[in-house]
């Protein structure tokens, strides 16, 4: 599997209190070209599948990141999502995207810090809602988990970014954008974050966001975010209080004992809506 590193995204991995907006719920694999959608509107769906099922899938190649780690033993949630910004598409520069300011406006719920290097890159420290924090500790105490578990997640992430010169210029980068949609649209720019180094529960993180002008002051953003899952934190099972605790459950959002109404204690496909309306709304301040 090649690793293209040359197109380019954008991740904020917690979201803001940003205004929700209206949720148009579409299988994964929509195309924008018959979208439709409506200003302060957004086009959501997600799927989670084995590793095998997901290399099938045309946008497996912009979103894999090539590294060394045990693919049979990771599934892939995936997720996408559209919605039109109300800000020019020329706004969207790498000065801009690759910015600390940037970065911590759009996510301040976490705590980021810059890695010193030749590319922009960032320290991400997430926190776990505190009743997950609980039971990773008494899955440590079980040794259903190792002793170095965290009640955090711990990331480096690097980021990347094409500007429209760029993708007209590299027939093999414009190949890879009409994988991941059914459009003729030539996008302004893309934007990439490859997350790779994750202290538990993935073992990579990739997003891609592309920026398309519809006029002077509106823009279509549309991203697709790949999460390799370990499955042995989708398998994990804890008996504690008379409840029996699934790990798919909650990070699908589906136990009600453990997920929250919002944040990524309401699990991945809730998390990265929410993460995307924090976007497409941050961008806009």
């Amino acid at each position: 599997m090649k690793y293209f590193i040359v197109i380019s995204a954008l991740i904020i991995l917690v979201v803001t209190s940003a205004v929700a907006s209206e949720v148009k719920m579409l299988p994964l694999d929509f195309s924008i070209d018959d979208l439709q959608i409506k200003n302060g509107q957004i086009a959501y769906g997600w799927k989670i599948m084995s590793w095998q099922d997901w290399l099938n899938r045309p946008s497996s190649g912009p979103l894999f990141i090539n590294t060394a780690f045990d693919k049979k033993n990771i599934e892939i949630f995936e997720a996408h999502a559209a919605t039109i910004v109300q800000k020019s598409s020329t706004d969207f520069t790498e000065p801009y995207l690759h910015n600390m300011n940037t970065i911590r406006k759009l996510d301040p719920q976490n705590q980021h810090t810059q890695i010193a290097g030749t590319r922009f890159s960032i320290e991400t420290v997430m926190a776990f809602p505190e009743n997950w924090a609980k039971l990773i500790s008494i899955a440590k105490l079980t040794k259903l988990l190792d002793d170095k578990t965290t009640p955090f997640v711990l990331m480096d992430s690097v980021f990347t970014f094409a500007p429209r010169k760029t993708i007209e210029s590299s027939l093999n980068l414009q190949k890879k954008i009409k994988l991941l949609e059914n459009t003729v649209l030539m996008p302004e720019a893309v934007n990439l974050q490859s997350t790779t180094k994750i202290n538990q529960i993935a073992d990579f993180i990739s997003i891609i966001t592309v920026f398309y002008k519809i006029d002077e002051a509106r823009t279509l953003v549309v991203s697709y975010v790949a999460v390799a899952i370990k499955k042995h934190v989708l398998n994990l099972g804890i008996n504690a209080v008379g409840m029996t605790l699934n790990g798919r459950s909650i990070l699908l959002g589906q136990n009600p004992a453990l997920n929250s109404e919002s944040g990524i204690g309401a699990g991945l496909p809730k998390y990265f809506l929410e993460l995307f309306n924090s976007m497409a709304r941050g961008f806009e301040n």
